[in-house]
């Protein structure tokens, strides 16, 4: 059986952990994460440290999902790093647990709310774009988390995690996932004309070989033919 490990969380408002620490300890975590934010946008060092020490088989921990994620996005964006790394997730406010049925069962029940939520903000979104262009605002539209790959490859180069990269960049982990995939099709594509441009040349050298070799014999001048010094090439 794998190890139990707790996160806890405080906020800008209230950094009393007390009570989140004997939560987890009564849920049998063995080891707690505890950290407290000092700007909205703070980073999460203990979180990090966690991420890095937890392995496949161990279970984690925590009193609400807004102590391990900042949305329904984003929490089950980590769920599902976390379900693909064999780590479980336990929140014991809302007693999810994706080793679970039931956890399983909640979770596709988030799923459906985010896509959800999501649509109604694209069409409040659509209709906010409308208004804009009736009154000649819209300035189009920002950056996406692919305009950051070149930030995501250089972060991921330096050791950091997928999952730090994207706290970092405030992006989802899924769209660390896609920049990488897309970076080694980029790759592949390449490898693959280079190995194309190799093959062609390959041949045209062959056949230039054969031309050769064919003009040499229709071009060959008797050894015992007369040399005529008009024929010489002149350097002056």
């Amino acid at each position: 059986m794998g190890t139990i490990l707790g996160y806890a969380l405080g906020s800008l408002r209230n950094q009393d952990l007390a009570e989140q620490k004997k939560a987890l300890s009564a849920a049998g975590a063995k080891t707690i994460f505890t950290e407290t934010l000092t700007s909205i946008d703070g980073e999460r060092p203990e979180f990090h440290r966690l991420m890095a020490t937890v392995k496949a088989g161990d279970t984690i921990v925590v009193q609400k999902i807004d102590r391990f994620a900042r949305n329904t996005r984003h929490f089950l964006e980590m769920t599902q790093d976390l379900n693909r790394k064999g780590i479980c997730l336990r929140v014991l406010g809302i007693q999810l647990d994706t080793a679970t049925e039931n956890g399983q069962l909640m979770l596709s029940m988030l799923r459906a709310i985010a896509e959800f939520e999501r649509a109604v903000l694209l069409e409040r979104q659509k209709e906010g774009i409308e208004k804009a262009k009736l009154a000649g605002k819209f300035k189009g539209r920002k950056a996406t988390a692919r305009a950051k790959a070149d930030k995501v490859m250089k972060l991921l180069e330096k050791g950091l995690t997928r999952q730090q990269v994207a706290d970092k960049l405030k992006i989802g982990v899924a769209s660390v996932y896609r920049i990488l995939k897309d970076a080694k099709g980029d790759q592949d594509a390449s490898g693959k004309q280079v190995a194309a441009g190799k093959a062609v040349r390959r041949k045209q050298a062959t056949r230039l070989a054969k031309d050769g070799k064919s003009l040499a014999k229709t071009t060959s001048i008797p050894a015992t033919a007369p040399v005529n010094p008009d024929d010489q090439l002149s350097l002056f």
